[in-house]
């Protein structure tokens, strides 16, 4: 009996038929879940994700004070996502998508930078000992107020000491020194700029002899040899790079020692993740 059922034409094709539908069924993914389970925590996590903003006591705040029909559209909103994310999943559409796989990362990252728990009291000999270990890059910069008048061309030397040996110039303010010299091509007035700055825009040799005058705002000086041509200066300030002591840094040195800090101890978290792997470099 068996033989002839085997031997009957609907029974081949019913074979055929679910042989078919189990490829088919492989090749499209995993087996569906059926259930969406929607919690507040969820709909807490993806309104956080969507703002860009991590903070799930504001968004509790936010939820509680929406109305019944603003709840249901964001829950509608969620039950969307889901399935449409679930039907990916099963689908195997993330599979070898590196923009997906980053995206992944970037979540893992911020699981772990979330356990990452610092110590609020930090203890002053340590911020002291990082202050002097990292003290250069507390440096201000060399700060110089001027104005200039400007010369060039080949008689520009000339004619700038000409106008500094004359009566008149002492009494040329920086306000009024413009009809004087020639239109230089950045600023006549430079107010609290660095020397990198000043050097950027006259050339090096400028600045370092611009640092090595003496402060006078009534009594011009040079000429100044740029780039560009001659400069008589008229300096109102100029102070030296120095670094500030602790006490007026302290905050800034804490901000900082912690970052270093939290930095510390992510990069031993995901060496410690790494560890748990055995790597194979496979490269000709």
């Amino acid at each position: 009996m068996w033989r002839a059922i085997l031997r009957e034409p609907l029974v081949h094709f019913l074979v055929a038929g679910l042989f078919v539908f189990l490829v088919v069924d492989w090749m499209g993914g995993a087996e569906r879940d059926d259930t969406i389970r929607v919690t507040q925590d969820d709909i807490l996590t993806m309104m956080q994700y969507r703002s860009r903003a991590f903070d799930p006591a504001a968004f509790e705040q936010r939820w509680a004070a929406m109305s019944n029909a603003e709840r249901q559209t964001v829950i509608d909103e969620y039950i969307q996502e889901e399935a449409l994310y679930r039907e990916a999943q099963r689908l195997g559409l993330g599979d070898n998508d590196y923009v997906i796989k980053r995206r992944m990362i970037q979540k893992v990252d911020f699981l772990i930078n979330n356990r990452i728990r610092l110590n609020e009291s930090v203890d002053s000999t340590a911020l002291i000992e990082y202050y002097e270990s990292n003290k250069e890059q507390y440096r201000t910069p060399s700060i110089v107020t001027f104005s200039h008048i400007y010369f060039a061309g080949g008689d520009g030397e000339h004619r700038a000491q000409e106008l500094l040996a004359s009566s008149q110039l002492n009494r040329i303010k920086s306000s009024k020194a413009l009809p004087y010299g020639d239109r230089f091509l950045y600023h006549r007035n430079y107010v609290e700029e660095s020397l990198s700055t000043i050097g950027s825009h006259f050339g090096q040799d400028f600045a370092e002899e611009l640092q090595a005058l003496e402060v006078n705002d009534s009594e011009w000086q040079g000429p100044l040899t740029s780039d560009h041509g001659y400069h008589l200066v008229l300096i109102s300030e100029l102070s030296d790079s120095n670094v500030p002591p602790y006490h007026e840094l302290r905050s800034r040195v804490r901000e900082d020692y912690q970052r270093v800090q939290s930095a510390s101890q992510k990069k031993k978290a995901v060496e410690a993740l790494i560890e748990e792997y055995n790597i194979l470099i496979d490269i000709d």
